[in-house]
């Protein structure tokens, strides 16, 4: 199976806003919403540029992934898909990406509760009315971005049914082999899955060696995929 592969560098693009969170945090101290906005509208301009190319216009999977750690699957930190063209990889890394403040790098070494009132602070005077209801996911996704350098986008032409499939058995595989994923379904998923499956699967770990995950973590991948899901007609 052919997979369209790409490197987005998730650390180089979170070091090129300082300017435009320090307009939002002077928004902040002057209650200007309107200012707030665009400096929030500016930093998802700027986000969003690199991803307009395959393999980001194509449905997929892709990996949030530390290349500094080189044991096995430690570097492994997050499988996700894009289960339609119409909502490809790259609307889907965009999704991530608005939420702001994780893009932040000068809050990463603040205290978790200073970061807290940084981040409502900032979505309340840009969404007064629903600012509070993003905290939690703002602070959820900069955890994932500090720990992902980089994401491994890894396009295909594959049925919506067979990513989703694909996705289940990629999941359960990586866990069972000691990747430290953040994933919060199909962690324990036990069961059967279609061949189909698992050659696109097969295909994924080919293409996720091939842009950086260790030998021997794709072995270990491998052989827990083998173990734990058996594959059907």
């Amino acid at each position: 199976m052919n997979i369209a592969a790409a490197i987005f560098d998730l650390a180089g693009l979170r070091g090129a806003f300082s300017e435009q969170f320090a307009d939002w945090d002077a928004a902040v101290r002057e209650s200007d919403p309107l200012k707030a906005k665009r400096a929030r509208r500016a930093i998802q301009r700027v986000a969003r540029e690199g991803l307009s190319k395959s393999p980001a216009t194509l449905g997929g999977f892709y990996l949030f992934y530390d290349p500094h750690v080189s044991d096995r699957l430690g570097g492994l930190n997050y499988v996700g898909i894009a289960d339609s063209s119409r909502r490809p990889i790259g609307r889907r890394i965009e999704d991530r990406l608005k939420d702001d403040s994780s893009l932040d790098v000068a809050l990463d070494e603040m205290d978790k509760s200073a970061v807290r009132e940084i981040v409502t602070a900032r979505l309340l005077c840009a969404l007064p009315k629903s600012g509070q209801n993003y905290v939690d996911k703002h602070l959820r996704v900069a955890a994932l971005f500090r720990l992902s350098p980089i994401v491994i986008l890894l396009g295909c032409e594959q049925s919506r049914e067979r990513i989703r499939e694909t996705e289940k058995i990629l999941i359960a595989s990586a866990a069972a082999a000691g990747a430290p994923l953040t994933n919060d379904t199909h962690m324990r998923f036990r069961g059967r899955a279609s061949k189909a499956a698992f050659e696109l699967a097969d295909a994924v770990m080919v293409a996720a060696a091939a842009n950086g995950l260790p030998t021997n973590g794709i072995s270990d991948w491998r052989e827990s995929l083998s173990k734990i899901v058996t594959p059907t007609a």
